[in-house]
């Protein structure tokens, strides 16, 4: 009977070193796959961001504004706040700051509207004397997404095919 225990604890032990072994394998697996998966997403919100720069360099008005300068992916701090920015226009008197998003999910619409936006002249003191208008720009938008967009006043910017489709314009706040 002890030699049956005996025998059969190796067994056991044999079988927990080589589940240890599996799970140490599956473990490192789903490394690599949050990894590629983070890739993929890190890759088509930049190429939203591409596309959308590149549309900006040519077409710079906006709603009868005209904007001179464009700059991408700008980051501010100041104190304890900081952001980063995809897309700014802005000539002398105006100022649009532009969220880019691959699909425009609503958090991000809240997110943007109520603390990103609000927070810019704060991080960019510079342009307090400007008209400041916020826009999401994106390929892809579910309903309730843009209808937080309509609520907080901001421009919407859709990839339709190859075109873009600017829409919101008679209901856009300046901040």
């Amino acid at each position: 009977m002890r030699q049956e225990n005996m025998e059969a604890q190796i067994r056991i032990d044999a079988n927990f070193e080589r589940l240890d072994a599996e799970f140490v394998k599956m473990q490192a697996e789903t490394k690599q796959l949050k990894q590629m998966v983070f890739g993929i997403g890190e890759n088509t919100g930049k190429i939203a961001e591409d596309y959308f720069y590149t549309y900006f360099l040519k077409h710079r008005e906006v709603g009868g504004i005209k904007y001179e300068v464009l700059e991408r992916n700008v980051s501010r701090s100041r104190g304890t706040l900081s952001c980063e920015y995809d897309l700014v226009l802005y000539n002398e008197s105006d100022l649009l700051i532009i969220e880019v998003k691959y699909k425009f999910h609503p958090k991000d619409v809240v997110k943007f509207a109520e603390k990103n936006l609000q927070i810019f002249k704060t991080l960019s003191p510079h342009f307090s004397n400007l008209t400041m208008r916020g826009a999401v720009a994106s390929f892809s938008f579910p309903d309730e997404s843009i209808e937080l967009a309509k609520k907080y006043g901001l421009f919407i910017f859709a990839r339709i095919g190859k075109n873009v489709e600017i829409s919101n314009f008679e209901k856009v706040k300046s901040f």
